[in-house]
């Protein structure tokens, strides 16, 4: 039995570990001025981490569905669908064969899509966020709040895109994101580096002590045939003063915080399909000019880590069964994003949409938590041959599942099923 406990783990680091090559630039941390320094979070000698896949592909469709468009919400499916089986097997993470027949157009949208999911999953692991959402929206909170405000642009060129995504971590600091990927490899980070930057130093801060780290972070995903491997390229750049478009006015975490979770709130409703409660309690951020139509599905409710929730469950059947080892063949997948029944009943009875929602918002817990195997380097262990016949077999259901919480109010899960 110690022979199969063994293959259950190895099992379960092929399954849901992905290994790469981690490049942090620790210049970008110690060349910039005191008022703006941060300590690089990351070991010096570190040069390669994992990360896992399935926790991966469920960021991508969590974060790719319109808050104003329910139509959109098949969205949230797309990553499974389409990107599950474009993995090779193999722990570490390269492209299949088949990818390099694509065109061009649509190894780039790959390339976008991993690049964000790979980064959050690797980030939110790595830093243990309490919440990390979409830059505009939150910033677009903020500013109607009156601690934000958008500059006129003080150059004709460069972008003023807000950056990907705002975070805040354990110590109620800021993360400012942006996430780029390619499959080119390492040697075109440069030129994406150079977007991401300006894109990064939009957001100024005039309380510079709120913010934990400036990132930018490109993913260079490898294929079957390359000579490098997957790379993670990781630096924290300096604001440069030209590039300012989004100025963010508060001396307190606070407000940041409490629009971050707003627009996590009004995510969590919308992939739930409660769209009553989204739209009394969120009119602003959901309504949308000219949307008409009739919701065709109900909601339906299920039982996930010890909870019930009510929300949208989505079962895909693949059209061929994918052999992932010898006793484990996968013939489908199963995704649900679910809200605690009482939460959502709470909203579509409030009343007052102004600080009413934000104390009740305030007063519940939204923090992020990751069902998933921890993001880290080990790759083999010496405790593998210790594990019993019942640790195995809970391994096999780890390997098949991961989600993403928030609290007890919102869940994303996903599972692969098995013939």
């Amino acid at each position: 039995m110690c022979e199969r406990a063994n293959g259950g783990l190895f099992l379960k680091r092929r399954l849901m570990k992905k290994t790469f090559v981690l490049d942090v630039a620790p210049e970008s941390w110690s060349s910039v001025p005191d008022a703006f320094r941060k300590p690089c979070p990351f070991p010096a000698a570190q040069k390669s981490a994992s990360i896992d896949f399935n926790g991966a592909l469920l960021w991508m469709g969590k974060m790719s569905v319109p808050l104003k468009l329910p139509q959109w919400a098949l969205a949230s499916q797309w990553a499974k669908v389409r990107y599950y089986a474009a993995a090779d097997i193999s722990k570490r993470l390269r492209l299949h064969p088949a990818i390099k027949e694509l065109d061009t157009h649509q190894t780039k949208v790959l390339s976008d899509d991993w690049g964000v999911g790979f980064s959050l999953q690797w980030l939110a692991s790595s830093f243990q966020y309490k919440n990390v959402e979409h830059g505009f929206a939150a910033v677009q909170d903020l500013q109607r709040k009156g601690a934000a405000k958008f500059l006129p642009k003080k150059k004709k060129s460069g972008p003023d895109k807000c950056p990907d995504f705002l975070a805040y971590d354990q110590q109620n600091r800021v993360h400012v994101i942006e996430c780029k990927g390619n499959q080119q490899g390492p040697n075109d980070f440069g030129r994406q580096f150079k977007r991401g930057r300006e894109q990064k130093r939009n957001v100024e801060f005039t309380n510079e002590s709120l913010v934990a780290q400036r990132l930018v972070t490109a993913f260079a995903f490898t294929g079957s045939e390359s000579n490098w491997d997957s790379t993670l390229r990781v630096e924290d750049p300096l604001p440069e003063a030209e590039n300012i478009y989004y100025r963010i006015e508060t001396e307190s975490i606070e407000p940041i915080a409490r629009s971050i979770d707003r627009i996590v709130a009004v995510r969590g409703l919308v992939l739930a399909g409660a769209y009553d409660a989204a739209a009394n309690a969120f009119p602003i951020e959901t309504q949308m000019e000219g949307l008409r139509g009739t919701l065709l599905t109900g909601q339906e409710r299920f039982v996930a880590e010890d909870q019930e929730w009510v929300g949208q469950s989505y079962t895909l059947p693949f059209p061929r069964a994918i052999t992932m080892d010898s006793e484990l063949v996968v013939v489908g997948c199963r995704t649900r994003f679910g809200v605690a029944p009482a939460f959502s009943n709470a909203l579509t009875k409030l009343k007052d949409r102004g600080d009413v929602l934000d104390s009740f918002l305030r007063e519940t817990d939204l923090q992020l938590a990751l069902h998933t195997e921890v993001d880290d380097t080990m790759l083999e262990t010496p405790d593998a041959m210790l594990e019993t016949p019942a640790e195995f077999m809970k391994i096999r259901e780890e390997a098949r599942y991961a989600s993403i919480r928030n609290g007890k109010i919102f869940i994303s899960d996903w599972e692969l099923l098995t013939a």
